[in-house]
């Protein structure tokens, strides 16, 4: 395997997610000091006004993490990448940074999400809601962790959205491999099946309930692109002049199929 892993350029995958909400969602903006409102992340647009986002950093950190879960169980016929794989959350993969960088580039989760000595083949956008939507005000209340009661004078409010928003979210992810593949589609089953709903939460307050999202797949497409051609092929191919849409489905199909 090349130490670049990105290139030269072989396939491409690009996602076009309409997300919607099965729960209330939260994303914190920053806290003002003492504001007894927790205020949700929104940014004013020239084009839509004020819209909601769920930063991309957020969505990748829940993707990385469930691949981190289910990884050894996907893997767990090659000893030697489950060995690999057991590191994560440790210190780093190697006593060195040769040693280190090496393991990285067997770790399907570090080429995918990207680590210490390797860029992410996985790229996000921003999630952005797709329509303007009223917010609601729910009550909160501290808890004291120690003691499992309430905290005295700890009561709030908490912006939230309520379920059926629209998010749109773009993915791209380079030269996506066999292991990468397999990981990719059972994280899209997830967010698509709904016998899968509620496994992934994003934003806060997950402890009561908040957070599911799921892919509306009438309202998402994917491309998985290919480039072994002539120059002029490819650049047609690398800005989809002729490529034709697939379903979320036949996507999860092909990813589950992609050879080494």
């Amino acid at each position: 395997m090349k130490i670049i892993h990105l290139i030269p350029l072989r396939n491409r995958l690009i996602l076009e997610l309409e997300l919607v909400t099965r729960e209330p969602l939260h994303i914190g903006a920053p806290v003002e000091e003492k504001d007894p409102l927790k205020r949700i992340l929104k940014v004013h647009t020239p084009d839509m006004g004020e819209v909601f986002i769920i930063p991309f950093s957020s969505i990748k950190g829940v993707l990385r993490a469930e691949a981190e879960k289910i990884a050894p169980v996907i893997f767990s016929q090659n000893k030697e990448l489950l060995k690999i794989l057991k590191e994560h959350g440790k210190k780093g993969h190697g006593k060195n940074r040769d040693e280190e960088r090496n393991r990285e580039l067997e770790c399907p989760i570090c080429r995918l999400f990207g680590s210490k000595y390797l860029a992410a083949k996985l790229r996000l956008s921003d999630a952005i809601s797709a329509r303007k939507t009223d917010l609601e005000i729910r009550p909160g209340i501290g808890i004291d962790r120690m003691t499992q009661t309430t905290k005295k004078n700890i009561l709030y409010e908490v912006e939230t959205l309520p379920t059926d928003v629209l998010f749109h979210l773009t993915l791209i992810a380079d030269n996506i491999d066999k292991q990468e593949g397999l990981l990719l589609a059972i994280l899209l089953e997830e967010l698509t099946n709904t016998d899968f709903e509620g496994f992934l939460q994003f934003g806060g307050r997950k402890s009561v309930g908040y957070g599911s999202l799921i892919v509306n797949e009438k309202g998402s497409k994917g491309y998985f692109i290919e480039f072994n051609k002539t120059l002029s092929e490819n650049l047609k191919k690398l800005f989809l002049v002729e490529e034709k849409p697939r379903s979320i489905p036949e996507i999860i199909n092909m990813l589950r199929n992609l050879s080494e």
